[in-house]
């Protein structure tokens, strides 16, 4: 997800801030440089197989 656009206006966002959950998930709170959009967005790690 290194190049995830905003889903409001499709522009280049940054990472604000980045938690680990109990759960395994990763939250992180984006941004977008164009229209200042906030969001969120919950990452998790594949499993091997």
């Amino acid at each position: 997800m290194a190049n995830l656009k905003c889903p409001k206006c499709q522009g280049k966002t940054q990472i604000l801030d980045t938690r680990s959950r109990a759960d395994g998930k990763i939250k992180r709170r984006r941004q977008c440089f164009s229209c200042k959009y906030r969001f969120n967005t919950f990452e998790t790690l594949d499993k091997k197989r």
